[in-house]
């Protein structure tokens, strides 16, 4: 196997880790993030999948209204579940785009990007380029933001309030432990 893919390989986890962050910043202050002197907000939208490799691959799938707010989204993070996929909202201004990302291949997919105004097809093609760009651009640019902080010295105060976020109580904690 080459170099490079041994790299992604062992780096794998960090697309894993992007998303737990993104849903921590959503949680706390509302998914906003600056990119380039411009905010965006990032949230998650009506998909979440968490799984664990216990020997067996165990998989918690979420679909519908706001899923990394229910519960269970967050007991399945204290039982040791990993984000690995999850539909996304970005919006930037008046626009917003719709994506999947595949935490572990770190892949988009299923993007659907605002709506198009141009009168030609070429100035339609032109505009959904620019917008895909855009996305790029702000998605990657809060990427670049999250592996400063990963790689650097304030990730250890960050994982500490992201372990406590994970295990505060959320609403509907006791109906969920009742069950259990």
């Amino acid at each position: 196997m080459s170099d490079l893919y041994e790299l992604a390989r062992a780096s794998a986890f960090l697309g894993n880790e992007f998303l737990l962050w993104l849903w921590y910043r959503e949680d706390r202050n509302d998914g906003v993030h600056s990119v380039g002197g411009q905010s965006c907000v990032i949230a998650f939208d009506d998909q979440l999948v968490l799984r664990v490799e216990l020997g067996e691959a165990e998989e918690s799938r979420l679909k519908g209204g706001a899923p990394s707010a229910a519960p269970e989204a967050r007991k399945a993070l204290q039982f040791g579940k990993r984000v690995t996929r999850a539909r996304l909202r970005l919006e930037r201004g008046e626009r917003e785009w719709r994506f999947n990302v595949d935490a572990e291949r770190f892949r988009l997919s299923s993007v659907r990007i605002p709506a198009v105004l141009g009168d030609s097809p070429e100035m339609q093609f032109i505009e959904r380029m620019d917008l895909v760009e855009e996305l790029e651009a702000c998605f990657f640019g809060v990427y670049r933001d999250f592996l400063r902080l990963r790689l650097g010295p304030d990730w250890e105060t960050e994982r500490v309030a992201i372990a406590r976020w994970i295990h505060e109580p959320v609403a509907g904690d006791e109906w969920f432990d009742r069950r259990s």
